[in-house]
């Protein structure tokens, strides 16, 4: 049985696969479905992990939820995780292909893989309206069993007696995340929203409010008396269903309501949206502008002078990773900052509220206490990788603000832009504005002239003046170096082109004045920087219009050259790409990051994501040409310690294709 199980798997196109709680699962099976109406009743099904040893012993067995027929038209149950290798992402696949494009590849007998637990996957001829009147009409196929189709029918009674008006839905995510080691140890913004801002959002409810959460004596402490919030629990007490069936049920009623407010990374009411098209508000970034100030204000007084008003000591310390960027623009920050510092048993068992601590600390003139913050975050056990990054990086900005970033912390600060998760950190803008905005080699090396980083960082300053210059504005030119594809992504795809240029929008507007595109440049820095967010926008024509008016003035360009490159390598013109590479490389030789970006594109990095480039053997022509193109960066930058990360990087994917077969399509 079990090798005829592993023959008719790989028969199967299309894989979805979760291992993980109820609602991503089943957001993963509402993709398959989308699949099979697309493609065809064979062409996808979604692996069921069962493990009652495992980490979800409660979703052992799915015939607790569906109905016989429709597990064996949908789901197969197996043991372990899959062995997904010589299946490629689908996700990927599905941003750049049309839905006769990808049948064409599954007719030649691609194999996909499918991991999305928050959203449904759309085709890039496939308009999102359309797609979601798709999925209403799905959802019928939900077959329950029947234990859960008839507790699903009484609880919808009992909703409607509940009261007049339309119903709508929190979901207070609280559990492990306020006392459950190791998962307390860290700050959650995107899966935990404080009180204030559910009740910003119940202030225009007038109906019944359905309140699920994974702690029941927190929507007591929420509702405070307040007879429209009536817990889940109420609808469903006396039903006599396992944790799974509860737990569908639950997403089910959630889709019945017209709106949910919840956290940004709610998977139950990702799934009830799914489900039921309900209209998912994200707090707090869903909240009205106005209401949204209010909540923080709210929060903030509660924080400095009620700490007993808060649902628990996790409660609060979640809830002030949320109310400090309001306490640093309202003036009130370094008063947040003297009011918990001195905490050190809160501190202590809460290291990420220290790490953020130190961050704001570094930002309202209270050095000395950002230094000690970081001190005894260094000495927490219990103090994650991310925030001991943070207060590395805390560190080397109070060093860069005080004695200028000609140091160690400058290269870190290129090492961080694309290794790891730093570049997703706060103190990046800041740390970058310091180090690019004064002249030297790291600036040099990125192609970011001082003028221009001055620039950039004035036009993307916060509320309080402060300068800022955003990973993503350095990135963009070198995205072939970042080694997490997912940070690639990002890069990618946000912001929207029209924040992207802003700081280049007049100067743009006159270069393109001259129909003939020989218009006179005023300042071909900010240009060529302009020309990689015209690149990551796919705007290749233009970019290289662009590009070449900069090289017409001035053929010595070697960044102008590298970034006509870059143009030709996501043109898909390879021949030409490396001409322009080539170029780069003889007009600046002594450039390292030009050496490390040839060495990433001789892999296929920066057109190609990592699960899909492959590096070249080492005894080959291209690989030999690697090789020297990461000592002659190693020997011009020693530094710098991204030129070792990006090798093991690189040597990394060669392991991998030596021990994967490649993936068909």
């Amino acid at each position: 049985m079990a090798g005829q199980r592993g023959k008719a798997r790989q028969a199967v196109p299309i894989l979805g696969y979760r291992r993980d709680r109820v609602g991503a699962r089943l957001i993963g099976i509402l993709n398959v479905l989308r699949f099979q109406a697309l493609f065809g009743a064979d062409a996808a099904r979604f692996l069921w992990v069962s493990e009652p040893d495992g980490p979800y012993p409660d979703l052992a067995d799915p015939a607790e939820i569906f109905d016989p027929a429709f597990l064996k038209d949908v789901i197969e149950t197996v043991t372990r995780a899959p062995d997904q290798s010589g299946r490629a992402q689908l996700r990927e696949a599905a941003q750049g292909d049309a839905v006769d494009r990808f049948a064409a590849r599954l007719a030649d007998g691609a194999l996909w893989a499918c991991d999305a637990a928050f959203d449904i996957i759309r085709f890039k001829d496939e308009r999102a309206d359309a797609v979601a009147r798709q999925m209403r009409g799905l959802t019928g196929s939900l077959a329950l069993s029947p234990p859960l189709a008839a507790a699903r029918a009484a609880a919808r009674a009992r909703l409607a007696a509940a009261g007049s008006g339309e119903p709508v839905a929190i979901h207070l995510r609280r559990g492990d995340i306020l006392d459950g080691d190791p998962w307390s140890w860290q700050a959650w913004p995107s899966k935990y929203a404080p009180d204030e801002y559910y009740r910003a959002f119940l202030d225009g409810v007038g109906g019944p409010v359905i309140a699920f959460s994974d702690t029941p004596a927190a929507i007591t402490h929420l509702a405070a008396g307040d007879p429209r919030i009536v817990p889940v629990g109420d609808l469903i007490e006396g039903q006599a269903l396992t944790t799974a069936q509860r737990d569908v049920l639950e997403i089910l009623l959630m889709a019945d309501c017209a709106r949910v407010a919840a956290p940004a990374f709610s998977a139950f009411s990702q799934a009830a949206h799914a489900v039921g098209g309900v209209t998912v508000v994200s707090l707090p970034q869903g909240l009205a502008p106005a209401a949204r100030q209010g909540a923080d204000a709210a929060l903030l007084d509660r924080a400095m002078r009620r700490h007993g008003s808060f649902f628990a000591p996790g409660d609060l310390a979640q809830s002030l990773i949320h109310v400090m960027p309001h306490a640093a623009a309202s003036g009130a920050g370094a008063a947040l900052v003297d009011r918990f510092a001195g905490k050190r048993g809160f501190l202590t068992r809460f290291p990420f509220v220290a790490s953020a601590l130190a961050e704001l600390a570094s930002r309202v003139d209270r050095r000395d206490t950002a230094a000690a913050l970081t001190e005894g975050l260094a000495a927490n056990p219990k103090a994650t990788p991310r925030d001991r990054n943070l207060g590395a990086q805390v560190s080397g900005l109070i060093t860069a603000g005080s004695e200028g970033a000609t140091g160690s912390e400058g290269w870190d600060y290129l090492t961080d832009l694309f290794a790891g998760r730093r570049a997703d950190g706060p103190v990046m803008p800041r740390l970058g504005a310091l180090v690019l905005g004064a002249e030297g080699a790291v600036g040099r090396a990125l192609g970011m002239p001082e003028r221009l980083a001055l620039h950039l960082a004035g036009a993307f300053a916060g509320a309080d003046g402060q300068q800022l210059l955003p990973a993503w504005a350095v990135q963009q030119g070198w995205v072939e170096l970042i080694q997490m594809d997912e940070m690639a992504r990002r890069v990618r795809t946000r912001p929207a082109i029209g924040v992207r240029l802003g700081p280049a929008a007049a100067a743009l507007a006159a270069a393109e004045a001259d129909s003939g595109g020989a218009a006179p440049l005023q300042d071909a820095a900010l240009l060529g920087w302009a020309a990689t967010g015209l690149v990551i926008h796919n705007r290749l024509a233009r970019a290289m219009r662009l590009l070449e008016a900069i090289l017409a003035a001035d053929p010595g360009d070697a960044m102008a050259a590298k970034r006509m490159a870059d143009a030709c390598f996501a043109a898909g013109n390879q021949k030409a790409a490396w001409r322009w590479m080539d170029r780069a490389l003889e007009t600046d030789p002594a450039a390292p990051l030009i050496h490390l970006s040839a060495a990433a594109r001789l892999a296929g990095l920066g057109h190609t994501p990592s699960a899909h480039a492959r590096n070249p053997d080492a005894g080959s022509p291209q690989g030999k040409r690697q090789r020297r193109h990461l000592r002659r960066a190693a020997e011009l930058a020693p530094d710098l310690a991204l030129v070792g990360k990006l090798d093991r990087h690189l040597r990394g994917l060669g392991a991998r294709d030596q021990a994967e077969p490649s993936a068909k399509g």
